[in-house]
């Protein structure tokens, strides 16, 4: 089971994990990695719901979790406009910024209960209402893969 295998590898806690999306990606639901010049992504789909997993983020007196997201390329408006987030199943409401990247960028705070159990495996999900066909998001294409956002970048910083 990959998750065993996965906490095998991150025995440790860390305040920052940026997940390497050039990298293997231990979850479901994504591409293989796509790169134009220094520019990196990974799209979502062919279903509408992706996951990946990743180590325990924690810090002493942490009070929540700030996930931050880097998109390069996206389906369609509606497709950003219907992301949901969710960390071991609970909500992150996220709000678009700039940050001069010249990607799409969207961060959020998941506050943590310090009461909670703390987990060593942890799962972030990413749900959109649609996938879309390459060759609808660009006509002519004979890519006809069901792309739902292309993620660059996803960095979770204990806080």
């Amino acid at each position: 089971n990959h998750q065993i295998y996965y906490a095998r590898q991150h025995p440790q806690s860390i305040e920052t994990h940026e997940i390497d999306l050039c990298d293997q990606v231990w979850g479901s639901g994504w591409y293989a990695p796509e790169q134009i010049e220094s520019l990196t992504w990974r799209w979502t789909g062919p279903e509408t719901q992706s996951t990946i997993d990743f180590p325990l983020i924690a810090r002493p007196n942490q009070t929540g979790l700030k996930v931050e997201l880097w998109i390069a390329h996206i389906a369609s408006a509606e497709t950003l406009a219907s992301l949901k987030t969710e960390i071991n199943q609970q909500a992150v409401k996220l709000t678009r910024a700039q940050d001069g990247s010249g990607l799409i960028y969207l961060h959020g705070i998941l506050p943590v209960d310090p009461a909670a159990s703390i987990k060593h495996f942890n799962e972030i999900a990413f749900s959109v209402n649609e996938t879309l066909s390459g060759d609808v998001i660009t006509p002519g294409s004979p890519d006809t893969r069901l792309f739902g956002l292309a993620f660059s970048r996803i960095r979770l910083t204990a806080i």
